[in-house]
């Protein structure tokens, strides 16, 4: 059986390789829209990407969580972040999901969800 801290520095060490080559992290910072008044803290953002960290026992990501993430990726494009591709890590299973948004534009109708849908 693995301990602990052996688990912890493959996973660090999986880490490292996954962004040797990525210019900007942004880890843990909000993020809002003065006009929707939208906000969130977003997990963590590398270069172009945004990755949502879940944690859970399903191999495949919840809705809530793929709609949480798409409002994070919305939430950056209208702030004049380049956006172009949103993940979803899951470092139980060590399953990460990656969707491309180059070709999407639904930022705006995301935010117009959510001020629709919970205010």
């Amino acid at each position: 059986m693995q301990q602990y801290s052996e688990w912890l520095k493959e996973l660090e060490d999986s880490y490292m390789e996954y962004f040797k080559y990525t210019e900007t992290i942004n880890t843990s910072f909000a993020i809002f829209d003065k006009q929707s008044k939208v906000k969130c803290i977003m997990d963590m953002q590398c270069d172009d990407m945004v990755i949502k960290l879940k944690s859970n026992s399903s191999v495949k990501p919840q809705a809530n969580t793929l709609i949480q993430t798409i409002a994070y990726a919305s939430l950056a494009r209208i702030n004049n972040n380049n956006i172009q591709k949103c993940s979803i890590y899951n470092p139980l299973t060590g399953h990460i999901h990656t969707w491309d948004l180059s070709d999407w534009n639904g930022e705006e109708d995301v935010i117009y969800f959510l001020t629709e849908r919970f205010s």
